[in-house]
């Protein structure tokens, strides 16, 4: 899978919703922004914190350079995939 640089597009992608399909995007926006805060809290990122609004926010706009620089896309996408996790077994 390919992670673009859109935050939204990427989590999007994860989670197997079309980039254009723009139903939930602000659902998944304020879970997205939660896990930027938690990220904030641990120290990772800005110090005065983050959010996005929509597709425009990249992860380099969150945090760039550094041996780091992408560690933090997997447990936002985590998080996400969790969160939305349908039960097809049942």
């Amino acid at each position: 899978m390919e992670i673009t640089e859109s935050v939204l597009t990427s989590v999007k992608k994860l989670l197997g919703i079309d980039e254009g399909y723009t139903h939930f995007d602000a659902d998944i926006v304020m879970h997205i922004n939660s896990v930027f805060s938690i990220l904030t809290q641990m120290g990772v990122g800005p110090a005065n914190g983050f959010s996005i609004t929509g597709k425009d926010e990249g992860w380099s706009d969150f945090i760039s350079g550094g041996s780091a620089a992408g560690h933090h896309r997997l447990p936002t996408c985590l998080f996400h995939r969790l969160l939305y996790y349908i039960n097809t077994n049942e």
